[in-house]
């Protein structure tokens, strides 16, 4: 949102969108939400040390080796978010592992999380969950469904494909599976969702 001020203080114009930047507190955004962040990209980070020892050590190979692979904590990924440096080097993975595990004993779980729920890009112009809400579904945070909350917190992977349909199911099934697999949705739950089609662009 672009908000002016007089010298003195008082409102001298304001103005926002629908993909304006809004930040949002823990309370405001709803479970369903937490974990399929969680589910999507870092399953541990509620007890991680802000980094996963194992998927680093996989990603190492998988790079000496040509091949590639992920292995970021949600912790790392706020601190390549926050810094904009995403080279693809093994000396910025280590510097985002130790600054995540810093955080990590510095700042609690809910802070961090909430921090990268408020940064991160979903696409469609959106930043923050708030604003990913209200581009693909037209609701506030709040009203996020499971499924809702599935196919956004899977766009932040690649989010320039984010209004590919086959990229959508592609990630809202993946998310999905996560979270029935670690027990954040039962399996009624899983067999009756409805992929959530998100709402039209105005292009």
């Amino acid at each position: 949102p672009v908000t002016m001020y007089y010298a003195d203080g008082s409102l001298m114009y304001t103005k926002e969108s629908a993909n304006s930047h809004q930040l949002v507190t823990w309370d405001q955004i709803p479970q369903v939400m937490k974990n399929a962040q969680m589910a999507a990209e870092d399953a541990t980070f509620m007890t991680n040390s802000g980094f996963d020892v194992t998927a680093i050590v996989r990603t190492m190979w998988n790079r000496l080796t040509g091949g590639t692979g992920g292995g970021s904590t949600i912790g790392q990924e706020y601190v390549k978010k926050a810094t904009g440096n995403d080279e693809s080097t093994l000396s910025r993975k280590f510097i985002e592992m130790v600054t995540s595990y810093k955080m990590t004993e510095t700042y609690a779980k809910e802070q961090i999380l909430t921090a990268y729920l408020n940064t991160v890009y979903y696409g469609r112009g959106a930043y923050g969950i708030k604003a990913a809400a209200q581009a693909f579904y037209g609701e506030d945070v709040g009203q996020l469904t499971t499924e809702q909350a599935a196919l956004l917190a899977g766009m932040v992977q690649l989010p320039g494909q984010a209004g590919d349909p086959t990229y959508q199911h592609q990630r809202y099934s993946y998310v999905m599976g996560q979270l029935l697999a670690n027990h954040w949705i039962t399996k009624a739950e899983y067999d009756s969702a409805q992929f959530p089609v998100p709402i039209a662009t105005a292009d």
